[in-house]
């Protein structure tokens, strides 16, 4: 690699451990274009599983036991990982616009009815009976789905819809986020090897970037701890909608 792909493959691991550990989400989305610029986009891919695994076990060690309750945290699990491998099975039979779209109106839909005064999408769940709504289900299935996205490195849209249904604490919302992308990135990092996208000299380059994800994933922990719960629930919106808005636009 030339000084200036590695670089890029510095900096954009660096961001990409602080936005894992400040914010849960928006990693995979960001780091996936970043190596694009000095991968193939296949390679690209395959480059990000063992990276983000490597922020996710780091990440949950600063957010150590701060994750919701197990009942809880292990439906979202099982869920999760039984939505990675569908859409591991399925990523194969769709075009990568078809999913690039999809991801891209559900989440600045989301973001924008959270954002604008209006609030839109909250008078169409206000619909649903109130039984429904105050459960763990809409978590559930976000969850899911979160599982089936996390395949193509958008998981994190589902993901912290799921939180933000189960109106958690910063801490507990990022140390929760991180628990289930790590479940599923560690199924998708296995699923990558055995079938030949991860060769072994991708992982020995993530290894060596261990002591950049440590140092920002402490940063980006330290920051969230000191972030107000509202301030933080709109940066999370606004990451959301710059994440889904980039992915819509890549369609077209």
């Amino acid at each position: 690699m030339t000084s200036a792909e590695l670089t890029i493959l510095f900096v954009a691991t660096a961001f990409a451990a602080f936005l894992k550990s400040g914010a849960g989400i928006g990693a995979g989305l960001f780091l996936l274009p970043a190596l694009s610029l000095i991968f193939d986009p296949f390679k690209a891919l395959a480059a990000t599983a063992p990276l983000l695994l490597l922020m996710d076990i780091i990440a949950v060690g600063c957010h150590w036991k701060r994750w919701i309750a197990p009942p809880v945290l292990t439906v979202m699990a099982g869920l999760s990982v039984i939505g990675v491998l569908c859409g591991s099975l399925a990523v194969q039979h769709l075009p990568a616009n078809t999913l690039k779209t999809v991801i891209g109106v559900i989440g600045v839909t989301y973001a924008l009815s959270n954002l604008l005064p209006c609030r839109g999408l909250h008078h169409l769940t206000a619909r649903l009976p109130a039984s429904f709504a105050a459960t763990a289900i809409p978590a559930y299935l976000a969850s899911f789905l979160g599982g089936v996205f996390n395949v193509v490195n958008a998981g994190s849209v589902f993901y912290a819809f799921s939180m933000v249904h189960l109106k958690l604490e910063s801490r507990v919302f990022v140390a929760t986020c991180c628990v289930l992308i790590l479940i599923s990135n560690f199924v998708r990092a296995v699923s990558f090897f055995l079938n030949g996208m991860l060769p072994p000299d991708l992982i020995i380059s993530a290894l060596k970037l261990i002591p950049v994800i440590a140092v920002f994933s402490w940063l980006g922990s330290r920051i969230v701890a000191r972030c107000p719960p509202a301030l933080f629930r709109n940066l999370v919106f606004f990451l959301i909608l710059a994440m889904c808005a980039k992915t819509l636009l890549s369609a077209f």
